[in-house]
């Protein structure tokens, strides 16, 4: 006994035949995007070249060595002139965060350096700093670095800092001794409290292991987005729609279109994540604290949530160069309301809520926690479920959204067939 025979006694006649049409269909409509996509250069080059190429060369900037920014040039204004204020500079330089470029005996000397990006930052050392010093008085250590660039901020303001707190605790060590203190017994009293940190997931503070995991995800959505739209303007630039109306007309159809369009990007885009998860990670040498099993069962919803979302948006382009630039253009906005750029949750009530119906909000999210910090499953629960609502959502968006095009695309057909005649 075959499966059709056994389809036949469990389900009827009826049944196991609108079951054959509706799989047959989607098999003829997996093929037929085959077909287009691999037809078509500057789709495949998005749905395959450009997953080759831009994982490895979005990182070069960065790459290895340099995915930490370090010595930092800045320039030194000593008014001082002392022992005292030249040991605080060679503290400075010695910090793997900053180094000493430059000595200038004036702030305009040093702001013409800084204006010619020679410099990232400038720190005077007033006169009397030595003085102030040795009298047990309050003395400060002026520091000037561009807010505008955080990065060179940050890294500009922590090694003066981490200069300026050494000789502090020097000093102050210095005066417990004499006044009868041991050694230990001074730093125990200069530091009563003392701060133990443990940086988690990435002790480095390394920028590619911050950026690049979350890019890849966003990676896989976008290159989805513009591949499907690209497809969908050209459809109906070439009109094509209308092919699928013997199809559509069977009942439940379009639910065969729909599935099989999305199991022809799915396929693709498995693959890509398997390369991505199983081969980058690797070659980068990015932190994976998970198993692959566990990262394609969490991928699975969210490949499917754009693809149902890529496919309803299609239905709107007219023009392949339309699904382009409209879709070029979301890239910047959706890595800024995603959350690894800005904390989703410092954002407006409004913008939050609109950004959770992106699939790469909820996706990176769970991404993040399954490979950097080595959550399983049952962690991401709630990311899961709430992509496969999504999931749901856009598939029936996608169902109407196609079933709609395809019709006003015979329509449009036979209306200028008629015309002809």
């Amino acid at each position: 006994m075959n499966i059709k025979e056994i389809i036949n006694r469990l389900c009827g006649n009826r049944i196991a035949a609108w079951i054959k049409n509706g799989f047959d269909a989607m098999l003829y409509t997996w093929y037929y995007e085959y077909k287009h996509i691999f037809s078509d250069a500057g789709v495949l080059s998005l749905f395959v070249l450009a997953h080759l190429v831009y994982p490895i060369l979005y990182p070069i900037p960065f790459y290895k060595g340099h995915e930490v920014v370090r010595e930092v040039p800045v320039a030194v204004i000593d008014d001082d002139k002392t022992a005292l204020s030249r040991q605080f500079v060679r503290m400075c330089d010695v910090n793997e965060n900053i180094r000493v470029a430059v000595h200038h005996t004036s702030l305009e000397e040093a702001q013409n350096d800084f204006f010619k990006n020679k410099i990232n930052g400038i720190i005077v050392i007033p006169q009397g700093f030595s003085g102030d010093i040795y009298r047990n008085q309050k003395t400060s250590v002026s520091v000037y670095c561009d807010a505008s660039y955080f990065y060179l901020y940050k890294q500009v303001l922590t090694g003066v800092k981490y200069a300026s707190s050494y000789m502090s605790a020097g000093i102050q060590i210095q005066r417990f001794q004499s006044k009868g203190l041991s050694r230990p017994a001074a730093m125990a009293a200069r530091e009563p409290l003392p701060l133990i940190s443990f940086p988690l997931f990435n002790p480095s503070n390394s920028y590619t292991n911050y950026l690049i995991p979350a890019l890849l995800i966003l990676i896989l959505q976008q290159t989805l987005l513009i591949g499907i739209g690209s497809l969908g303007g050209l459809s109906y630039e070439k009109k094509r729609y209308h092919y699928f109306l013997p199809v559509i007309s069977n009942r439940g159809g379009i639910i065969s279109v729909v599935l099989g369009k999305a199991g022809a990007y799915m396929s693709l885009f498995l693959l890509h994540s398997i390369y991505f998860f199983g081969i980058i990670f690797r070659f980068h040498g990015l932190p994976m604290k998970s198993n692959l099993f566990n990262l394609m069962v969490f991928i699975i919803p969210f490949l499917l949530a754009v693809i149902f979302l890529g496919i309803a948006i299609s239905t709107v382009f007219r023009t392949r160069e339309m699904a382009m630039l409209l879709l070029l253009s979301t890239a910047m906005p959706f890595i800024l309301v995603s959350g690894f750029s800005w904390p989703i949750l410092a954002m407006p009530a409004w913008l939050r809520n609109l950004a959770m119906l992106l699939p790469s909000t909820t996706g990176i999210d769970g991404f993040m926690k399954i490979s950097i910090l080595g959550a399983g499953l049952r962690d991401v629960m709630f990311n899961w479920l709430f992509l496969w609502g999504l999931v749901a959502v856009y598939f029936i968006i996608s169902v109407f959204a196609m079933k709609t095009i395809i019709r006003k695309s015979a329509n449009y057909t036979e209306s200028n067939n008629h015309d002809s005649i």
